[in-house]
């Protein structure tokens, strides 16, 4: 009975060590097409504006430009739309590395964009010469 054990334990061991993780090689033969380009830019879009700190924060153009910039970077980052899909894009439990990048990069670009809408707004609010006079 104890050598029943031990074996299984040894093969538990061994198997669990085997298992690959979610950080597999990406391979270099899917790239983004326009209209990929186009569908994620869109679904994050949506994603986002049913989000309600992102609507509160950011106008509608704003927050287009917001999902642009997401998926560019992740775009730059990942240039295998088949792996990024697989391992970002269509999936629900990212791994905490993938997680990581992925806020950092949203982060990033909700900076970008929070400037560019505060310059805009900035610079349309000044009164032009005809509205002086």
């Amino acid at each position: 009975m104890k050598k029943i054990l031990i074996y299984m334990s040894i093969v538990l061991l061994m198997s669990s060590c085997s298992v690959m993780t979610a950080l597999d090689v990406q391979p270099s033969n899917s790239v983004w097409t326009e209209s990929q380009r186009n569908y994620w830019v869109t679904l994050y879009f949506m994603r986002m504006s049913e989000d309600e700190s992102a609507r509160r924060n950011f106008t509608p153009f704003f927050l287009h430009a917001l999902a642009s910039c997401i998926i560019k970077q992740q775009e730059n980052l990942y240039p295998n739309l088949t792996w990024w899909e697989r391992n970002i894009g269509l999936n629900r439990q990212l791994h905490p590395e993938h997680g990581e990048v992925v806020h950092r990069v949203a982060r990033d670009c909700a900076d970008i964009t929070l400037k560019n809408q505060l310059l805009h707004f900035k610079l349309n609010q000044q009164p032009n010469q005809i509205e002086t006079l």
